[in-house]
């Protein structure tokens, strides 16, 4: 998004999946030949949404991350079944966001989807075998050595393979950008307090992708989850891990309030949910995220922007997604109330509208009896 404010009564024309041309509503206007053609009375028309940061159960979460009109997500745990799903949406052999699949995790504990890396040969065998199958960066968790950090950000560099995920506990805002990481999730960093270590962080290349759900709603949502209605799209085994998830798992509140301060040195921040941790659910997550981007500090332009063009721009597709664009590519979402007035209406979801595909409120409400009934059973 690129306006913080509402352009009334005009009409978008879609075809074969982009935006072919955006102009002032006249009712002289007559639809092309077969055009399907969307009362947009009093309704608001925004980018489809992104969600940053990303894990899948099954191939199914796809559905919910289409029914709350999210067009696009990163997969921070990626594997070769999640390459191959990307495939077929990119190609529209199946419905859903078009992906970015980091690798597997590359860690030195439980962390690690590969075995336990005993050497720095292990990881820089494992990092160009990542980049060769096509992963789109390379995820690192649970790295506690500062000289295979450097050594694994060394090889990126030289692979140009992006380096995501949570960097060593003991390295700082430095080492951070000496080594090139190119997004850092969840609230890592968000307890600095110096302004000019703020500033640096800003001025860097580094996307911040603080994962606010992940921290903010877990500890309370093991009362609630009975009572909560997304929860029957959760698959019956997940929940039951759930159920044993102990409630200590919560964000220290400056570090929350950290998020203004960094937005306002002009950090480069990003909406991401980690969901299908504990509690966070993929899909509707997105729009909790929002609502704890406003609670922390930003405006509702703000928290939007982070969903949609700063998104966008992180992906690096910027230049056809992320705004409501003439030329880009048709992913937007159709609501019934203005989300630049309460953040909440990013849930008032009329349709959406993926790779060019209009599913209208009836679509969505079936895709999710579907994954509801199928999950239920199981």
């Amino acid at each position: 998004m690129d306006s913080n404010y509402v352009h009334y009564h005009f009409d978008v024309l879609i075809k074969s999946g982009k935006i072919i041309s955006i102009q002032k509503s006249d009712n002289k206007t007559i639809p092309p030949k077969n055009a399907i053609v969307i009362n947009g009375e009093n309704k608001f028309l925004i980018p489809g949404l992104i969600d940053c940061h990303s894990h899948f159960y099954d191939n199914d979460d796809r559905w919910l991350f289409v029914m709350n009109g999210i067009t696009h997500t990163r997969v921070m745990s990626g594997t070769y079944e999640m390459l191959e799903l990307k495939k077929e949406i990119l190609y529209n052999k199946k419905i859903g966001p078009r992906l970015f699949v980091s690798s597997p995790i590359l860690g030195q504990n439980e962390l690690s989807d590969f075995e336990f890396v005993e050497s720095i040969e292990d990881c820089l065998e494992i990092i160009q075998d990542c980049k060769s199958e096509g992963f789109d960066c390379l995820k690192i968790a649970g790295i506690d050595s500062l000289s295979y950090y450097k050594a694994i950000a060394k090889k990126c560099q030289q692979l140009k393979f992006k380096l995501v995920g949570h960097a060593p506990e003991a390295s700082d805002t430095d080492l951070l950008i000496e080594c090139k990481q190119f997004s850092s999730e969840h609230l890592m960093f968000f307890h600095i307090e110096k302004n000019d270590e703020m500033k640096k962080l800003s001025e860097s290349n580094i996307w911040l992708c603080p994962t606010l759900t992940a921290y903010t709603e877990v500890p309370h949502a093991k009362k609630e989850w009975s009572s909560i209605p997304e929860y029957k799209y959760v698959h019956t085994n997940l929940l039951k891990q759930w159920s044993k998830y102990p409630q200590e798992y919560i964000a220290n509140s400056n570090d929350l309030y950290t998020l203004k301060k960094l937005w306002q040195h002009g950090a480069k921040i990003v909406a991401g949910t980690d969901c299908r941790v504990e509690w966070v659910v993929p899909g509707f997550s997105i729009h909790s995220e929002l609502s704890n981007m406003v609670k922390y500090g930003l405006s509702e332009f703000a928290a939007l922007q982070t969903a949609t063009s700063n998104a966008a721009a992180m992906l690096e597709i910027d230049s056809n997604n992320g705004k409501v664009k003439s030329g880009f590519d048709a992913n937007l979402i159709i609501l019934d109330k203005n989300p630049l007035e309460k953040i909440e209406n990013t849930k008032t979801i009329n349709s959406v509208i993926i790779n060019g595909l209009l599913l209208e409120n009836k679509d969505l409400e079936q895709i999710g009896l579907y994954v509801a009934n199928k999950r239920n059973k199981l």
